[in-house]
């Protein structure tokens, strides 16, 4: 029955019935108030539930799949041969991003496709506040050092059009100003994805239809909270030193 519901989703099932956020019966409107869709099309069976055998259910499910689970996993686009064991990359990134719960920071050279990438993202947003955070990279040199920030600004505002073309709540956006200024020698070449400062996806692969579906690409999966936070750490201290730059929202 939980063999397709996320790690994420799991612990957000039991931290909402330990914090009476969510209780027995589970009904489909209930699930799906609280944001488990994946849970919804259980429901008939949930429904036979208390709440502290739901909980005990949780925690065995979760104890199990931390025993099993690997500290890292490989993550990977293109053919593979029949004793491949490597996780995909567009699923990889799919799921991570439903099973958000508190927080999102990603640092992308080259995105698109974004409304099929982003979808899920948006819904965690919309559905449990999730604070998003997008460090961006921009190759559009400029020719004198004071257009830099305009065109950030007409590029961001093009990026949010082509990629992330959803009503409401929407990420804060930053971007490294050294890829724009006269004769760059610089940009945002990191590849990152960094879900509740618990899960890091990072490797060679854009947040792109090439990157996710179509070239050769290998990443890592890390579990491991202090690694999380240590990345999300660097990028925070770019934000602090101000050698990335925010996004002013037009409105």
């Amino acid at each position: 029955m939980f063999e397709n519901v996320s790690t994420p989703q799991l612990r957000a099932l039991l931290d909402g019935l330990k914090e009476g956020s969510i209780a027995a019966p589970l009904t489909t409107p209930r699930l799906l108030a609280s944001g488990f869709t994946s849970l919804a099309k259980h429901q008939a069976q949930l429904a036979h539930f208390t709440t502290e055998s739901l909980c005990l259910l949780c925690e065995a499910i979760l104890a199990e799949r931390h025993k099993q689970q690997q500290s890292a996993e490989l993550v990977w686009t293109g053919p593979e041969g029949r004793a491949a064991t490597a996780r995909s990359t567009f699923v990889v990134f799919r799921d991570l991003l439903a099973g958000a719960q508190r927080s999102v920071w990603m640092a992308g050279y080259r995105v698109d496709h974004g409304k099929d990438l982003f979808a899920p993202l948006h819904q965690a947003m919309l559905q449990r506040g999730v604070k998003v955070t997008f460090l961006l990279n921009f190759d559009a040199e400029v020719s004198r050092q004071d257009a830099v920030h305009d065109k950030a600004v007409e590029l961001i505002n093009g990026f949010r059009t082509d990629n992330w073309p959803f009503e409401g709540p929407r990420p804060r956006f930053f971007y490294d100003p050294r890829s724009l200024q006269p004769r760059a020698r610089a940009s945002m070449h990191a590849k990152a994805l960094v879900v509740d400062e618990t899960h890091t996806l990072i490797g060679s692969a854009n947040f792109t239809n090439r990157g996710q579906h179509r070239n050769i690409e290998a990443g890592a999966l890390i579990h491991d909270e202090g690694f999380a936070k240590s990345l999300v750490t660097q990028f925070q201290s770019l934000i602090d030193s101000d050698y990335v730059h925010a996004y002013e929202a037009d409105g």
